[in-house]
């Protein structure tokens, strides 16, 4: 190789295992990550939306499918950055994948289709039996059998975290989150890597509130999947900025002159007016 070029290493087992499985904007992003991470001698790096659509060539939509493929995938970690997101390489899955690959026969070719993804959590990586050692030989498996297994009534263990914003979310809205609700919990999950626990209380607590629901999309506001699913939702209620805050003479008004009652107002000591005085809310119609 010529000396003065510069190189990203990237494992073998990239393309002779997880490339075969990835499409191909997910090849695309998963390798442009590589580049800003391990190119660079970093673990993890913060790439913006702009930068994706930039250095790859893909489309906005492009790029976002790419992403939330290597992220059900187990193949990156993501995080939210001050404008943006920091990536990183799982690179468990690499070291798992490399197991498997010298558990094979030698000179033998993978077929992707018998590749069993490595049990990941978005979080925290491979889970700990992976770890341990445990036989990794890739097999078939009945995917439809395994996945109505794991979907029944078994219960999910939750960590402190997602316990408390389930919790939360139960005691606000109509519709509960159960603990067997698997999609959902992976969702929880999935956000708390890119959320705080106040950041989703806060957006949780300004949903309640805002017009827009109450007005526009009541059909989702009580709707979990359509809160957690979607990271751009909860940014957007995280800054949502309730329109029912009145001074102590605004109150007054609307009383007098507009028909409001004392009771439909509760005073709100976190926010104050110009003069330092604490601001009144209007109650939302539930």
């Amino acid at each position: 190789l010529n000396e003065e070029l510069n190189y990203t290493r990237i494992p073998n087992v990239v393309f002779e295992m997880i490339f075969p499985v990835l499409k191909c904007s997910e090849k695309t992003i998963y390798t442009w990550i590589f580049r800003k991470t391990i190119g660079y001698d970093k673990v993890k790096d913060r790439i913006s939306l702009s930068q994706f659509i930039k250095s790859t060539g893909l489309a906005k939509n492009s790029v976002n499918n790419g992403i939330k493929g290597l992220l059900d995938k187990g193949l990156i970690r993501r995080r939210r950055a001050n404008k943006g997101y920091v990536y990183e390489i799982v690179q468990e899955a690499l070291i798992h994948c490399q197991r498997v690959t010298q558990g094979s026969k030698a000179g033998s070719n993978i077929d992707p289709s018998t590749f069993e993804r490595p049990n990941i959590d978005h979080n925290r990586g491979l889970k700990n039996d992976l770890l341990e050692g445990q036989n990794l030989t890739p097999q078939k498996k009945d995917l439809n059998k395994t996945e109505k297994e794991t979907t029944t009534s078994s219960t999910i263990f939750l960590s402190e975290e997602e316990r408390e914003v389930i919790e939360i979310w139960n005691s606000i809205f109509d519709k509960k989150i159960l603990q067997t609700d698997h999609l959902l919990i992976e969702m929880i999950k999935q956000r708390l890597s890119e959320f705080s626990v106040n950041q989703l209380i806060t957006a949780m607590k300004n949903r309640i509130k805002a017009d827009y629901y109450q007005n526009e999309k009541p059909y989702l506001l009580h709707k979990p999947s359509a809160f957690f699913q979607y990271p751009e939702t909860i940014n957007n209620d995280f800054n949502r900025k309730t329109e029912r805050l009145y001074t102590y003479h605004q109150k007054i008004r609307l009383i007098t002159e507009k028909g409001f009652s004392d009771n439909q107002f509760f005073i709100r000591r976190d926010v104050v007016d110009l003069d330092g005085k604490p601001l009144w809310e209007l109650k939302s119609r539930q």
